[in-house]
């Protein structure tokens, strides 16, 4: 982004926030679910938290970008279904023992760090694409 440098923390998470709550709302009650975050977990191994891939939203929020996004989501349509997307961890590896954020079906607004290996059998929490 070329004018990334003049975008606050906060100019950024009104930013997300816009854009979840426009798209999401849009469509509120019409979509059954919603691919909240897609492919976070970077490849090879960095320095960055969670082991989360060098983007905007990472550079400008860190690591909360993600809670920030499901937040945003289950607001613009409380009844939703959230889906957090990852490849590549069904094997043993870097992205099979990362922690990532989901979040819990039972308990509204409430995120937690869990390995990504724990969501691999439910569909609710996570997709994985074999």
């Amino acid at each position: 982004m070329k004018h990334e440098s003049t975008i606050t923390p906060d100019k950024a998470k009104q930013l997300l926030s816009d854009y979840i709550h426009t798209v999401v709302g849009r469509y509120r009650s019409k979509i059954l679910c919603w691919d909240v975050v897609n492919e976070a977990v970077d490849d090879n191994n960095n320095t960055n938290p969670l082991n989360i891939r060098d983007g905007f939203w990472f550079r400008k929020l860190g690591p909360d970008f993600i809670k920030y996004a499901f937040m945003f989501a289950q607001e613009a349509d409380p009844n939703v279904q959230l889906y957090y997307n990852e490849y590549a961890i069904e094997k043993v590896g870097l992205k099979a023992t990362t922690r990532i954020i989901r979040k819990t079906k039972n308990e509204k607004n409430v995120t937690k760090f869990l390995p990504v290996a724990e969501l691999a059998g439910n569909a609710e929490k996570l997709q994985l694409f074999f």
